[in-house]
């Protein structure tokens, strides 16, 4: 959300508060507050404390979440609260401030995908009052859960802006900025928990890195999110930490991440880049598990089970030239470019009042 930051604070009539909590303070993922600091001012914090990767941790967690940030909302007292994403903090965030009376604004109405934040997505839209989805087919869907038409806007996703319009380093910069040689010939791993199949965590990690390992290239692997089962995922990649061809990092700064899209031979795990960002680079994404199950998704996305047999057939077909020209040649479904500015200029005019806050179901 960073360029919808920047026009927030080159608007004298507005003011930009941050408010960081979850994995960005987590040293196990990064602890990717000192990224956020590094571009924004921190306003407030919400530490939900260290935690394991069982269900009831995570429950508990994002209890603590509500607990600790509705104190900070109520004393910011924002106009409104400005929410991406389908994750459990954001939807604890969303109960917040509808309890306090905040109008609420959310990026990425309408999107599916396959696990918890499946549900979470759709509960947090009927917790919000203003709606911004990447493409008109979510924009329906937002309006088919009850949302009137014309708080739903299709703006397309803010994420790929910096790729549309190429702000973003070259993969030897990239490369460069991890501390790698520029002329690397790699690929990314990205595996994060099946968060309604948790225990399968390590056994798809431990697929997809057996199946790496048998590749002469070199594989960039990150760190999952904190979703439960994560703890799977890492013993997976610790397993294999300090071969030569492996270079592990707990997080990677996002505009880095882009420059290292464009260079890589493919994306390999359950990442929503693969879905949303690599197309626009015309990069293969061989997507293991279901967790992006029922998204939208073009010709560039592979389906694989988690197995080594599926795995293999996925990196054999990636490089089928029909394939690769199919992908070349798809359209690209989450946007031109320009969703920032759509985002900010819908949060620049409209009307902030009581009536915006109350809203009714339209069937």
């Amino acid at each position: 959300m960073l360029r919808i930051m920047r026009l927030i604070q080159g608007t004298p009539s507005m003011e930009l508060k941050i408010i960081v909590s979850d994995m960005h303070l987590n040293p196990t993922f990064g602890q990717t507050i000192n990224e956020v600091a590094s571009q924004v001012e921190v306003n407030a914090v919400v530490d939900l404390g260290v935690y394991g990767d069982a269900p009831l941790d995570r429950a508990q967690a994002l209890g603590r979440c509500v607990e600790r940030l509705a104190p900070i909302l109520s004393e910011i007292a924002p106009h409104l609260l400005l929410l991406l994403g389908d994750r459990g903090e954001t939807l604890a965030a969303a109960m917040c401030a509808a309890e306090l009376g905040i109008v609420v604004a959310h990026i990425q109405a309408g999107d599916i995908s396959g696990g918890l934040d499946d549900i979470h997505r759709h509960a947090i839209t009927k917790l919000t009052h203003l709606h911004f989805s990447q493409n008109e087919n979510q924009r329906q869907r937002v309006i088919r859960l009850g949302e009137s038409p014309e708080r739903v806007w299709s703006t397309g996703a803010p994420y790929v802006d910096n790729i549309v319009r190429g702000s973003f380093p070259s993969p030897g910069e990239a490369l460069a900025t991890i501390g790698l040689s520029a002329e690397l010939n790699y690929f990314i791993v990205l595996q994060h928990p099946d968060t309604y199949r948790p225990e399968l965590s390590y056994a798809h990690t431990a697929a997809i890195l057996s199946a790496m390992a048998q590749r002469r290239e070199h594989k960039i692997v990150i760190y999952p999110c904190s979703d439960p089962g994560y703890a799977g995922v890492i013993r997976a990649i610790q397993e294999i930490e300090g071969k030569s061809d492996f270079h592990v990092f707990r997080n990677i700064p996002s505009n880095t991440f882009l420059g290292l899209l464009r260079g890589a031979k493919a994306l390999i795990g359950n990442s929503s880049a693969g879905i949303i960002e690599a197309p626009y680079f015309a990069l293969p994404f061989i997507d293991v598990g279901s967790r992006q199950d029922g998204r939208e998704a073009t010709t560039n996305v592979i389906h694989c089970d988690g197995t080594p047999a599926s795995l293999e057939n996925g990196l054999t077909r990636m490089n089928d030239p029909s394939f690769r020209e199919a992908v070349k040649a798809d359209d690209r479904p989450f946007g031109d470019g320009y969703a920032s500015e759509r985002i900010f200029e819908v949060l620049r005019t409209v009307p902030i009042d009581a009536a915006l806050f109350r809203k009714r179901i339209t069937y």
